[in-house]
């Protein structure tokens, strides 16, 4: 088994090494090698019902059975006999153009090839070729599209973390305005006995108006406060909730950003690409990070002890705490609670800063990738893709058409660097948003670019002639 195979590729690289016949004049001897091209041009073209005057190919044929006659003799072939042939030959090519002897024989050469010596074709390495690149393009394709929609995903989580980011600064500044009036008013307790409670007037103000008045108004002022306070708080908690959702709904999206992500490295730390690819080491979360979140969950239990215990003396019916204002110990406890509460805030304000900054640095790196490799990457393999396509058409055209003529493989190449050039070039164009290319889809644009070369070089041409030469254009003109 392993002999055939080596046999098999033995033959397969002689194909491709042998030497092709690749013009249609026999250099060694023309005019012998045109004798019998003139004798297929006239069968092909009796077996393809093509009308040429009975004259012509009688007035032929005899030319060449003259020449042949002196050629077996051993004689020298008159000048005069081979213009003569020439002149016979050129009217019939004329009449059979854009066919010729050549053409026909490369045809039924290529026509005649079977497994698996037609791979070893021009029509079978491009074909091979173009269904490379096609399946490469469709690898790519779908991990663009997947990184894509990634990116468009994260954009839509950002923009909620954004909308709740701004309500907690505004819940932040209302927060910090409510503390500093509370402050405010419990600086006017100069007096014990002007410190309000919650429960009854003092005994010691029953008998003057005016501390019964001011009581009065502290106390309305502070307990209104404290109560409008802890229904901020119970916001505070609210957003901070919300954020929290958001990031745990971030989560499973920053998970399969990290695959993608891994992905695209592994393609990235090839030697030749690692210069090209935006890339570098992927950020994990952050011992701060741990750090953090252990202490929110600390401090939120405590608070939560606190609260259900009593401490700072709970409003009835409220979610949280407000405090008794009684000029002991209350105030004192309220004070803790409110400082850890704030302590709170920040931790989680952190905490999300963190995640999110760690999660932007995720998606900015992969939205580059996502951006080079649909605008330049795949745009390259699509122009390709085209300009390989043009080649299979054109050379099956031929086929069909028996204008087939053989070429070196350095035009296919040549055919495939510019259409490269000009996937690439429509791949700009294409996330540019040009709009000459609006109603054509973004990836079938490098496609139709590749495919057709000529076009786009031949704006280029005109419009380096233009700028070359100025004066002409105006001229004309």
């Amino acid at each position: 088994m392993l002999a055939w195979v080596k046999q098999c590729f033995s033959r397969i690289v002689e194909q491709l090494v042998k030497r092709r016949e690749r013009s249609a004049i026999h250099f060694d001897d023309p005019v012998g090698a045109a004798l019998n091209d003139a004798e297929i041009l006239v069968a092909f073209a009796a077996q393809s019902y093509r009308k040429i005057e009975p004259a012509k190919v009688e007035n032929l044929l005899a030319r060449v059975g003259a020449i042949r006659e002196l050629r077996k003799a051993h004689q020298d072939v008159p000048a005069v006999a081979v213009s003569d042939f020439w002149i016979a030959y050129d009217s019939i090519a004329a009449d059979m153009a854009p066919l010729s002897a050549h053409s026909i024989k490369s045809t039924a050469h290529l026509d005649c090839q079977r497994l698996p010596r037609s791979l070893v074709t021009p029509t079978g390495y491009n074909v091979l070729i173009a269904f490379a690149v096609f399946i490469l393009c469709l690898m790519l394709q779908g991990f663009w599209v997947a990184g894509r929609e990634l990116v468009n995903q994260a954009d839509q989580i950002e923009a909620e973390r954004s909308k709740i980011n701004g309500q907690l600064q505004l819940q932040d500044t209302a927060l910090a305005r409510l503390r500093s009036k509370i402050e405010a008013l419990a600086l006017q307790c100069t007096d014990p006995r002007f410190c309000p409670s919650a429960a009854k007037v003092p005994a010691e103000l029953n008998n003057s108006s005016d501390d019964i008045a001011k009581w009065k108004l502290l106390s309305t002022q502070l307990i209104a406060s404290a109560q409008e306070l802890n229904e901020q708080n119970f916001l505070m908690r609210g957003l901070n909730s919300e954020l929290e959702r958001v990031t745990e709904k971030s989560r499973p999206l920053q998970l399969l950003l990290n695959r993608w992500y891994e992905r695209a490295q592994a393609i990235c730390n090839i030697i030749i690409l690692e210069y090209v690819c935006p890339i570098g080491k992927k950020v994990a979360a952050t011992e701060r990070e741990k750090e953090l979140s252990d202490s929110i969950d600390n401090l939120q239990k405590e608070i939560n002890g606190a609260v259900t215990s009593g401490q700072g003396g709970s409003a009835p019916g409220e979610s949280g705490f407000a405090p008794a204002f009684d000029g002991g110990s209350a105030w004192g406890q309220y004070k803790t609670l409110s400082f850890k509460q704030d302590q709170l805030h920040m931790l989680q304000k952190d905490l999300a800063k963190s995640e999110a900054e760690r999660f932007r640095s995720l998606v900015v790196e992969v939205r580059m990738l996502v951006q080079n490799l649909g605008t330049y990457f795949i745009a390259m393999l699509m122009g390709i893709l085209g300009a390989l396509a043009y080649i299979i058409r054109s050379i099956s055209s031929q086929l069909r058409e028996h204008t087939y003529v053989p070429h070196s493989f350095s035009n296919s190449i040549i055919r495939i660097c510019l259409g490269a050039i000009a996937g690439v070039f429509g791949g700009m164009q294409a996330a540019n948003g040009n709009s000459n290319f609006s109603e054509v889809p973004s990836l079938f644009i490098p496609f139709v670019f590749g495919y057709g070369i000529e076009i786009l070089f031949s704006l280029l041409d005109r419009i380096v002639q233009s700028l070359a030469h100025p004066e002409q254009k105006k001229a004309s003109g």
